[in-house]
């Protein structure tokens, strides 16, 4: 294997702060939705479900980054999107009036967005790539969309 194309691990920790509670709402039809859980995007579904209720939310996960020519491309269960648009994702869900629970919400956590040289310094160092998400926006719903700084503060944990 070339060293062009070298996979190497990202450990990747989130933490999410400020959840928004286990109720919003309107919900479309009507309605509010109950029971709020938020999770870590594997796939078509989430992981490790926390209620919106929660002090705080924290996933772990690793991620596999490979050196192409235009920079670096990430991969792995836990990633989605296509080459210029990767990114971890966390999904909201919640029981609708008639008990169904339904994923309502989804948020993207943009490699892209990250400074290069945070990424660097994790692999380089073999520690931690640490995303902290303010989960509530600014108008008290579940966080969604692309989410930008200050929602979301990037540093390098310890070891």
């Amino acid at each position: 294997m070339t060293k062009a194309n070298a996979r190497m691990l990202l450990h990747v920790e989130l933490h999410g702060v400020d959840l928004p509670g286990r109720s919003c709402g309107p919900r479309p039809g009507g309605g509010r939705y109950q029971d709020i859980h938020v999770g870590l995007k594997r796939g078509t579904t989430a992981i490790d479900l926390v209620p919106g209720d929660a002090l705080e939310a924290t996933w772990s996960m690793d991620v596999a980054v490979r050196q192409i020519e235009s920079g670096r491309d990430f991969g792995g269960p836990f990633v989605s999107g296509q080459r210029d648009d990767r990114h971890l994702g966390l999904r909201w869900y919640g029981r609708s009036p008639d008990g169904r629970v339904e994923n309502f919400r989804g948020a993207k956590l943009r490699f892209a967005e990250i400074d290069p040289a945070l990424i660097e310094q994790a692999l380089q160092n073999g520690r931690p790539l640490v995303g902290r998400v303010v989960l509530t926006d600014e108008h008290g719903w579940p966080r969604c969309a692309r989410v930008h700084p200050p929602a979301i503060s990037w540093s390098i944990g310890d070891a």
